[in-house]
């Protein structure tokens, strides 16, 4: 599995999408999208000018899973699943389960989800633009 890392930019609220890097001074969390490096001279300046600052709030990391229009699942997305019991539509906040490669979701009902099952959910926001949808405050 790819460790991807997604969060919003600080200056323009657009979401990064790359390897987190963790400046280890008070919290600034910065992500780097994937470079395609030649040299180690190309990626240390890519590194200078592509790296963005991201709200540490905001970061999430791929889950390594996709949904049924094969959009990348990340920590923080709300999903809405289907084909559950009674045929409902249930509307859920991704939490990456520690131990082992499955999703948890909250509010926490036992039920999780390991690759193969992805064909059950649809991301349809995150929890940091659709507050409201998702009934965080």
């Amino acid at each position: 599995m790819k460790y991807i890392f997604r969060g919003m930019d600080v200056n323009t609220s657009e979401w990064i999408y790359g390897s987190l890097i963790d400046a280890g001074n008070g919290g600034q969390l910065f992500i780097l999208p994937t470079p395609t490096c030649t040299s180690r001279p190309t990626c240390q300046q890519l590194m200078t000018t592509e790296m963005k600052q991201v709200d540490a709030e905001t970061v999430g990391q791929w889950t390594g899973l996709k949904d049924s229009k094969n959009i990348q699942i990340f920590k923080g997305d709300i999903v809405d699943s289907w084909a559950d019991i009674a045929d409902e539509d249930y509307i859920r906040v991704v939490e990456q389960s520690e131990e082992e490669p499955c999703l948890q979701f909250n509010p926490l009902t036992g039920y999780t989800l390991c690759a193969g099952n992805e064909s059950r959910l649809r991301v349809i926001g995150n929890i940091h633009e659709n507050k409201k949808l998702s009934g965080v405050k």
